[in-house]
This record gives structure tokens, C-alpha cells and sequence, in this order.
């Protein structure tokens, strides 16, 4: 019995890790579902209330304003599920500019056995796509949808090495890769946790070579450790179902201990500081808004999260539009990421704003916002544009821009 609960424990854990972006590039773990569900755009009119209350003005998805005909396109997206905070945001986001932009989404949900799950985009490409957003970064991904002819745009994944970027790029329908950028949330989560005072501090992460997204950020977290002399890596955890327990014990054989870095702060961590009574002792920094996120910046045990990733696959879906309308591809040189900022927590006023602005009925980005990334719209619109634009998303880039659609 012991041995069941402790496989359904980590089977969970593995499956949160998706909302995570910790899909590794060989897809080694998961079943992969043979349904696929298409969307429907929601009818886009009236009003929703946000979690803190304000109400949100959802204001006509129908129409974007243009002078030029939107053709049909059938666009198929991959994600290992869409029921997960990350998967459930990528769809939504999707939905919502379906009908102004005349798309047809059909999501497919491919866990993440890799075999199992290009068995089931190969069933799924034969009914014919225009486009397809998927999330892993692989030749063989490159090569499938080559030879389909179908456009391919990878969200969140990278290339393993220059050596798999220069492969996947010499397939002709392969666009290139969206990513946020992953060593800068690392480096600003041991910036946050020194400005906190705190000088002995724990990495929680995900093993080496599991996910280049991963990797990147301990990279910048062991970065921004070392770059202060009185600053301290003591503990490294690369166990994820010992995550949130191993900091219990950490703070047990290390009464020194004041700070951990998160690469996916779950809500069971927020749930053990308080339980352990560490509240006060150590602070979090992480990624991944989750629940738990608000309480903890309330109780003053959080000093920093990243969130809003969900806007990477927005972009990408801008990188296939461009291609589908007219040709252009915005991103030049497709062994180069296209990346994409954070989005920057580190108060409860921030949190509260990106609940509002950013976890709300109106996504990172409207369909008239994607509609004008467009060459075919916008014959000024280029990759350098579309690179300006990716370095200008934040908090108070989202503000600005939907400051009227909030009341």
C-alpha cells in the first residue's frame, strides 16, 4: 500500500510539473490521450468578475478592425494536458481570439510517452492542419511535420544543443521556438531572496538535462548566488517529490538556512513553510503563479514569482500567423529562440494586479494586439518588431495596454 501511495504521489507531482514547462525533449513519462477536442470561441460579450472582484469588461471577441479578409486556417496544438493551470491557460488564450481571427483550433492532448504521442499527431495530422503549436523541441517533431507540410512553432521547448537547433532548422516548416526567458527568472529569484537578507539559501529543481528550460534556470539562480560574496548555495535538491518535504528537512539540518529557489513553486510548498512553522525563517522565490501564491505574499513568506508564460504561446501562435498570411517569418533565424519576458511578481499589489490583468476573461494579448504583429496587416512588421515586442511584455506593459477592458 505504501508503495501505491508513494507512485500515485509522484505520478501527481510529474503531472503538475507540466504547468511547469518541464516537458524534457525526449518525452519520457505519460500516456498520451487519443482525443482531440475542438474549440469554440466563446461568444465574447457582457462581463466577468475577476478574483479580487473588479469586473473585467470582456468586450466584443467578433470583430478586429481591418480592412484585409482573414482566411480560414486549421491550426492543431499540442499540450500534454489542457486541464492543468498552464494547459487550461494556453487553450483559453487560444479560444479567445478564434472567431475574431477566423481560426479553427483542435487540441490535442499527448501526455508525455514521446512514442505514444507522435502516434497521435500522426493520426491527428491526417485529417489536414495548416499550422501546428506544439511544446517539445525535437528533430524528430521537425521532421514529422516537414514531411506533413504542415508549419510547425515550438512553445516553451528549446533545442538540447546547437547542434539539434541547426537540424530542426533545416527542415523548411519548422518556424522556430518561443521561450520566456528561464535564466533570467533564475538569476531574479536569488536577487529578490539577497534583497530579503537572506545569504544562505536551497535550490529546488528538476535533474540536470531533464529540460532545458530547467537547467537554464538553476543556471541563473546559481548565477545570481554567486555574484554576492556573502551569499551561499548550502543545499541543492534535485528530487522533485522531495521538493517541498526536503525543505523541512533542510531547515532542520541547517538552522542557517533563509532562502530557497524554486523551479516550480507548488502550492504543497507554500502548505509546508507554514505548516513547519517557517513563515518568517525562509523565503520562497519561484515560478509559476499557483494557488497559494496570494496567501503567501500576505503572510510575507514570498519574495518573488515569474508568471504569465501563458503569453509564449500567443506569441507563437503571431510566429504561425505571420507564415499562414503571407510568408513572413518573424522569427529570422530559427536556430535562435525568440524569447519572451517574464511577467515579475514581488508584492501582493503586483499579485493582485496580475490576477486581474493577466489570470482574468481577457488574456496577455487581444486578437486585435495579435492581428497587428502581422506583415500582412502591418507591412512594417518584421522579426526585429516582433523581438522589441517580446522584450516589452511585463506587468506594466499589460496594464497600459488593458487598462479600459478593467473597471
Amino acid at each position: 500500500m505504501k508503495k501505491i501511495i508513494a507512485l500515485v504521489l509522484a505520478l501527481t507531482l510529474l503531472l503538475a510539473l507540466t504547468a511547469c514547462g518541464a516537458s524534457g525533449s525526449n518525452g519520457s513519462a505519460g500516456t498520451a490521450a487519443e482525443t482531440t477536442q475542438a474549440a469554440t470561441a466563446a461568444d465574447g460579450k457582457g462581463t466577468s468578475i475577476a478574483a479580487d472582484g473588479s469586473v473585467i469588461t470582456n468586450y466584443d471577441k467578433a470583430t478586429v478592425q481591418t480592412d484585409k479578409e482573414l482566411s480560414k486556417f486549421r491550426i492543431l496544438v499540442l499540450y500534454n494536458s489542457f486541464t492543468d493551470k498552464l494547459g487550461s491557460q494556453y487553450k483559453s488564450s487560444m479560444e479567445y481570439i478564434a472567431e475574431p481571427l477566423n481560426i479553427d483550433f483542435t487540441f490535442l492532448e499527448t501526455g508525455s510517452n514521446g512514442d505514444e504521442a507522435m502516434a497521435a499527431i500522426e493520426a491527428a495530422l491526417v485529417s489536414g492542419y495548416d499550422g501546428c503549436i506544439g511544446t517539445v523541441a525535437s528533430e524528430a517533431r521537425a521532421a514529422l511535420f516537414d514531411k506533413a507540410g504542415v508549419p510547425y512553432v515550438v512553445c516553451g521547448g528549446m533545442p538540447s544543443d546547437e547542434t539539434q537547433a541547426k537540424a530542426m532548422a533545416s527542415y523548411e516548416n519548422y518556424l522556430g521556438s518561443v521561450v520566456v526567458d528561464d535564466y533570467a527568472a533564475g538569476y531574479a529569484m536569488a536577487e529578490a531572496l539577497y534583497a530579503d537578507g537572506c545569504r544562505n539559501v536551497m535550490w529546488d529543481g528538476l535533474s540536470r538535462g531533464y529540460s532545458g528550460q530547467h537547467d537554464a534556470r538553476a543556471a541563473g539562480f546559481a548565477d545570481g548566488v554567486a555574484s554576492h560574496d556573502d551569499m551561499k548555495l548550502i543545499v541543492e535538491n534535485w528530487d522533485y517529490t522531495q521538493w517541498a518535504d526536503g525543505i523541512a528537512t533542510a531547515a532542520a539540518t541547517y538552522p542557517e538556512l533563509d532562502g530557497v529557489g524554486c523551479t516550480c513553486l507548488m502550492a504543497n510548498i507554500y502548505n509546508t513553510i507554514e505548516s513547519e512553522g517557517l513563515v518568517g525563517q525562509v523565503q520562497l522565490a519561484g515560478i509559476d503563479v499557483s494557488e497559494g501564491t496570494g496567501r503567501a505574499f500576505e503572510n510575507g513568506s514570498l519574495s518573488y514569482i515569474a508568471g504569465g508564460n501563458y503569453a509564449c504561446e500567443q506569441i507563437c501562435f503571431a510566429v504561425l500567423y505571420n507564415y499562414l498570411l503571407d510568408g513572413t517569418r518573424v522569427i529570422a533565424d530559427p536556430t535562435v529562440n525568440l524569447t519572451l519576458n517574464n511577467i515579475n511578481l514581488s508584492s501582493l499589489e503586483d499579485y493582485n494586479n496580475y490576477i486581474k490583468y493577466l489570470d482574468s476573461a481577457v488574456p496577455a494579448y487581444t486578437a486585435q494586439e495579435i492581428l497587428d504583429m502581422t506583415h500582412y496587416v502591418d507591412e512594417s512588421f518584421n522579426a526585429e518588431k516582433m523581438t522589441e515586442l517580446c522584450k516589452a511584455y511585463s506587468l506594466e506593459d499589460v496594464i497600459a495596454r488593458h487598462a479600459d477592458l478593467v473597471q
